[in-house]
């Protein structure tokens, strides 16, 4: 068994010999010789060697694809950032919070002791 390749397009095709031992070729044009590694389509064989484009052309050949702007996805991204602004604005309430308490009861504690010693 040997593997050639179509000229027009790098096809592998696969070839076995036949009784009397003579491989059995494609009727169209072929190569033993593969394709490079890192050639993209369209290829061809031109009788001496593959002609095709690099990953650059190829990737210049594809429509350019502008991301559809999903309303849902829009939404969700704005109701994310408010979730967060507000989460941060509960966090400084609660930290502020947690101040004035600290706070009152020191106040509480001092007026306790102060009450205390003048008696």
């Amino acid at each position: 068994m040997k593997i050639v390749y179509l000229w027009k397009d790098g096809k592998q095709v696969l070839v076995f010999p036949n009784d009397e031992g003579e491989y059995v070729y494609p009727t169209e044009n072929w190569t033993e010789q593969a394709p490079p590694e890192g050639i993209y389509a369209p290829f061809y064989y031109d009788g001496q060697k593959w002609i095709g484009q690099s990953k650059e052309d190829f990737e210049k050949t594809l429509p350019k694809e502008e991301p559809d702007v999903d309303e849902k996805d829009l939404a969700i991204s704005q109701l994310t950032s408010t979730v967060a602004e507000l989460t941060n604005q509960v966090e400084l309430l609660q930290t502020g919070m947690a101040q004035i308490i600290e706070q009152h009861a020191n106040i509480e504690l001092e007026a306790k002791q102060y009450g205390q010693s003048s008696n």
